[in-house]
């Protein structure tokens, strides 16, 4: 995994890409208790200890002092690993191979860190906050990986409230079917090769024999 603290440079890695900015959702919808799907995103949270934590803000409210975005966005809260349980996930309902965003209040003071795991829930690698304020983190996957899903922990001082906008992602492609007609022409191929070998050894039995 790559991790990239600036937008650009991640655009210019990875190519295009998708962006969801979760302005479909017209009111505000908690995922505290049940998940909430968004575009191919799967939003999941645990029951913080109030709201505005893990939902979507919808209007904005720039008053909340860790979610100043004045669009549509995402507050959630994440913890240290000892809170078990208290931990925002984002699944994909098709694998990606680069991730990113806009955060604000996902900080290096409190360890934040995103963490891709593939569809074995093996850990394809992670991604610190690098910035305090208003920051944008991402990352690609260069080696053939494709992430499942993401969790997003704070591993120092407890609860982390934080706010995300603008997730920009590329789906991962499907390995690619072989037509029935190619199938069919490789086993033509392959059954033409055996009757070669087995003509090219007749002739050779023929000739030691004569």
């Amino acid at each position: 995994m790559i991790s990239y603290q600036n937008e650009g440079s991640w655009d210019t890695a990875v190519g295009a890409s998708t962006t969801e900015d979760f302005n479909s959702i017209t009111t505000d919808t908690s995922f505290r208790v049940n998940p909430v799907t968004v575009g191919s995103m799967t939003l999941t949270g645990w029951a913080a200890p109030s709201l505005p934590h893990n939902q979507i803000d919808s209007p904005a409210d720039p008053t909340i002092a860790y979610s100043p975005f004045a669009t549509t966005h995402v507050n959630f809260a994440s913890a240290d690993s000892g809170d078990l349980g208290e931990i925002f996930r984002i699944d994909f309902s098709t694998s990606v191979i680069a991730w990113g965003a806009t955060f604000y209040g996902f900080e290096p003071n409190r360890g934040s860190i995103i963490t891709a795991y593939d569809a074995l829930d093996n850990s394809l690698g992670t991604a610190a906050a690098y910035s305090s304020g208003t920051s944008w983190l991402g990352f690609n996957l260069t080696s053939g990986e494709k992430a499942s899903y993401l969790k997003f922990t704070s591993t120092l001082l407890g609860v982390e409230n934080a706010a995300m906008d603008d997730a920009k992602f590329v789906a991962a492609t499907a390995d690619p079917v072989p037509e029935p007609a190619t199938i069919a022409l490789f086993g033509i191929g392959l059954a033409g090769l055996a009757g070669a070998e087995v003509r090219r050894r007749r002739k050779k039995k023929t000739v030691e024999n004569s």
